[in-house]
């Protein structure tokens, strides 16, 4: 199995959006009302669904967290240039939710959160050995 693209449902895609141009520095490929899609580095592909198109076709509403909460989705990237993207990320209106430090599994690595409560995990592998602990 390949994987092919990764969804998050939002309540508000034009937030989203705008959130997500500035922190990854790019515009969508494709881009409608209701749907964005973004090709990342590695032709790994990210997709912003409007809440309600996506109830309306499974029948089922997507909850979203509480302003402060946090969705049970996470982001994990290797910006080229990490300072630069905590940068982006801090101007784009990201919500730090734990600082950069190094990390049991080998990476230095930076938690926010985007405006609807997806974790955002910003890191680079360091050069230490890492540990058999998985990224959480």
């Amino acid at each position: 199995m390949r994987h092919a693209l990764t969804i998050l449902s939002t309540p508000d895609v034009s937030r989203s959006v705008a959130f997500y141009n500035a922190l990854l520095d790019r515009r969508p490929h494709v881009h409608v009302d209701v749907y964005a899609e973004y090709i990342l580095d590695g032709d790994q592909r990210i997709g912003l669904y409007a809440q309600e198109t996506l109830a309306s076709i499974t029948g089922q509403v997507a909850t979203q967290p509480s302003p402060t909460g946090l969705s049970p989705a996470e982001l994990y990237f290797y910006p080229g240039d990490l300072d630069a993207a905590m940068a982006r990320a801090e101007a784009a209106g990201a919500r730090l939710l734990s600082p950069l430090h190094a990390r049991p599994w080998g990476d230095d690595a930076v938690y926010y959160a985007d405006p609807f409560g997806v974790i955002i995990v910003l890191a680079r592998t360091t050069t230490s050995s890492p540990s058999s602990e998985a990224p959480s």
